[in-house]
């Protein structure tokens, strides 16, 4: 193989691993985030002194996730 040829492969190779690592990030960001929206949900259902963000309430909203009516809404000062 040619010096260039065995040149182009490296860079495609680590073009790739690099695309990859992107990807994998970001999708794990939104996989971990909308888990957490879940779970947020669901303890506002069972704990009754629980309070929602407004950092919180927009993740949330982003993701198409409905934030219980008559919940407790904590304001930032």
């Amino acid at each position: 193989m040619s010096k260039k040829i065995e040149i182009l492969v490296y860079i495609l190779i680590w073009i790739g691993i690099v695309a990859f690592t992107i990807y994998s990030v970001f999708t794990g960001v939104e996989r971990h985030e909308r888990m957490e929206c879940e779970r947020w949900i669901e303890m506002s259902k069972h704990l009754p002194d629980w309070y929602w963000t407004e950092w919180q309430i927009e993740q949330c909203k982003h993701y198409g996730y409905q934030i219980p009516e008559n919940q407790q809404i904590r304001r930032a000062n």
